[in-house]
């Protein structure tokens, strides 16, 4: 059995994160906002943003990415509460970021790296 494709992909998205994050040659960050950032790649790949159903949620009928919602729901809701400095307090730190900027991740990432750090 392994791995859910839910789990599987966003530890992938998470990891591309990274990838992205070197290829485009972005300065270095703290631990917080790479990780943070790294963990909002997944949490949009599990279908949090425009794309999730009443809001994020959960609890819908359908599928994301091969899971069922509610999994996916269930997973971005424990992405949203957790009770870390790096990986918590950092992913909740882009979320509202790219909040502010109504969802636009490609104005978040210019912004980070123009200016080494999230937006406050």
């Amino acid at each position: 059995r392994g791995t859910s494709r839910g789990s599987m992909g966003a530890v992938l998205a998470h990891e591309y994160g990274h990838v992205f994050l070197f290829t485009r040659r972005f300065p270095a960050l703290s631990l917080q906002t790479e990780e943070g950032i790294c963990e909002l790649f997944a949490w949009l790949w599990l279908g949090g943003g425009a794309g999730a159903r009443a809001g994020g949620k959960g609890g819908g009928s359908g599928t994301i990415n091969g899971e069922d919602e509610g999994q996916n729901a269930r997973r971005r809701r424990l992405m949203e509460s957790r009770k870390d400095a790096v990986y918590g307090d950092g992913f909740r730190l882009a979320k509202r970021a790219l909040d502010a900027r109504g969802g636009d991740l490609g104005a978040l990432l210019e912004h980070v790296l123009r200016h080494k750090e999230l937006p406050s």
